[in-house]
C-alpha cells in the first residue's frame, strides 16, 4: 500500500517485482500459476475529488514474458527508472 497525500499529473510510481521460480512457490499456490508466458499486473488508487467524492482507480497491465534481453527496455520509462535507482542508491547510504 502506498499512501500519498497529493497526487499530479507528472507523478509516476514504480514498482519492484521479483520473479521467483516455480520450484520455490508452495505446491497449493503452484496450481494458480496457469499462464507462464505473460505478467499480470493491477494496481488500484483510492482517492478522493476536492468535492469529497472517493473514486478508485483500476491499473491492469498483462505483459508479456521475453527471452530477448531488450525488448522490455524499449518500453521502460527510462527517466522515471534513473530517478528510482538514485533514490534508492541515497536510501541505501
Amino acid at each position: 500500500m502506498i499512501l500519498c497525500p497529493q497526487i499530479d499529473k507528472d507523478r509516476v510510481y514504480c514498482y519492484e517485482i521479483e520473479r521467483q521460480e516455480a520450484s520455490q512457490i508452495a505446491p497449493e499456490r503452484r496450481q494458480l500459476i496457469r499462464d507462464q508466458t505473460h505478467l499480470y499486473l493491477q494496481s488500484a488508487l483510492l482517492y478522493s475529488t476536492a468535492e469529497g467524492e472517493r473514486r478508485i482507480r483500476v491499473h491492469n497491465a498483462c505483459i508479456p514474458i521475453t527471452n530477448i534481453r531488450h525488448l522490455p527496455y524499449d518500453y521502460m520509462d527510462s527517466t522515471a527508472l534513473a530517478f528510482y535507482y538514485a533514490r534508492s542508491g541515497l536510501a541505501k547510504i
